[in-house]
């Protein structure tokens, strides 16, 4: 039993990390995943004003300089993805999604982008998100 949840278990990371576009090498060597809000520090911060201020051109830009920039976080713990659903910026959620943004990510509240999208009855986020593999509930 417990070797069975162990294969089921690695193989659920070896999905995620697929979706996000990742390999294992990545992950243990480049600090892919931020250990704080901003991690990255002003680069961070300027990657979500990017996205909140809706702002394509200039979060692809900055996702062309810093890769894994798409993970970081803010204090809230939400993601740009969040942030981009709940504002209803379509192109930049297609944009961080083509690039490997974690979907099912949860915020401090343990709500996902797709939570935030249903709850506001944002249609085409929902949609978008559904489409890109989002787990509802």
């Amino acid at each position: 039993m417990r070797i069975r949840k162990l294969k089921q278990c690695i193989l659920e990371c070896i999905n995620l990390m697929t979706s996000m576009n990742l390999d294992p090498d990545e992950i243990v060597n480049n600090n892919v995943f931020p250990k704080k809000a901003f991690f990255r520090g002003a680069k961070a911060r300027a990657f979500f004003q990017a996205v909140k201020c809706n702002d394509p051109k200039e979060v692809a830009r900055i996702i062309k300089d810093e890769p894994y920039i798409i993970y970081e976080h803010d204090e809230m713990k939400k993601s740009a993805l969040h942030w981009a659903t709940i504002r209803n910026y379509m192109e930049v959620i297609h944009l961080l999604v083509e690039n490997g943004a974690y979907i099912d990510k949860m915020d401090f509240l343990g709500c996902t982008p797709l939570f935030y999208a249903a709850k506001y009855n944002l249609l085409r986020p929902v949609k978008a998100l559904l489409s890109a593999r989002a787990k509802p509930g």
